[in-house]
């Protein structure tokens, strides 16, 4: 199965302006990501974007995608559907998100992922065990538990559950129905350290001070 690693990178961002230009140990957001995913030896890779500036710091093929896709309110399945019906990737079967903005990505997060869906996943995405305790806001009990009992219970004893990690996507394009999520959905298991994206000015900087 032919597999392509696609990064979406705009060059707008309300939060963190030029984020995906922003440097963390020397390099930017943008060609770290694109070092890692062509390390990861799984296909070609491309970023999509709407700024040459960005497309010519990542090192790596460019597709460039219309100011509507640069949008807040554009979804990244949109930005990948415009990417896979470009001609040099016709022939792909599983198409591979990578986000620039979760700095810690590793190459074997990118296998592990594109791995799963050749033995049979429909998509898998990078995720980590997460113990937390979550609770919703409701209206007549108040906060009420979320996966946990009322009782207080020990971590160990509570249902496994997962933490998206929010950088990295693969799934099969034939069987894609306009989301990443391809059923059945393989969790790739990642260590919790790796979960970490960049979204707020805080967040930049402590991945700067990190790595």
């Amino acid at each position: 199965m032919k597999a392509a690693v696609i990064i979406p990178a705009r060059a707008g961002s309300k939060g963190i302006p030029g984020k995906n230009m922003q440097r963390i140990g020397g390099r930017t957001l943008i060609r770290r990501c694109a070092m890692v995913c062509t390390s990861a030896g799984v296909g070609p890779v491309y970023v999509s974007t709407d700024s040459l500036e960005i497309g010519n710091e990542s090192g790596v093929s460019i597709i460039m995608h219309p100011p509507e896709l640069a949008s807040d309110t554009a979804s990244s399945e949109a930005v990948m559907e415009h990417a896979l019906g470009h001609e040099q990737l016709a022939d792909v079967d599983i198409a591979v998100m990578v986000q620039c903005t979760a700095p810690w990505v590793q190459p074997d997060d990118i296998r592990g992922c594109v791995e799963a869906v050749e033995a049979g996943a429909g998509s898998a995405i990078a995720a980590c065990r997460f113990h937390g305790m979550l609770w919703e806001a409701g209206a007549v009990l108040g906060a009420v538990p979320c996966g946990h009992s009322w009782q207080r219970e020990r971590r160990q004893d509570v249902a496994p559950r997962w933490l998206e990690a929010g950088s990295v996507y693969a799934y099969r394009v034939d069987r894609y129905r306009g989301s990443r999520f391809v059923v059945p959905v393989h969790l790739h298991e990642v260590p919790a350290e790796r979960v970490f994206e960049i979204d707020e000015p805080w967040q930049l900087e402590m991945a700067r001070n990190y790595g």
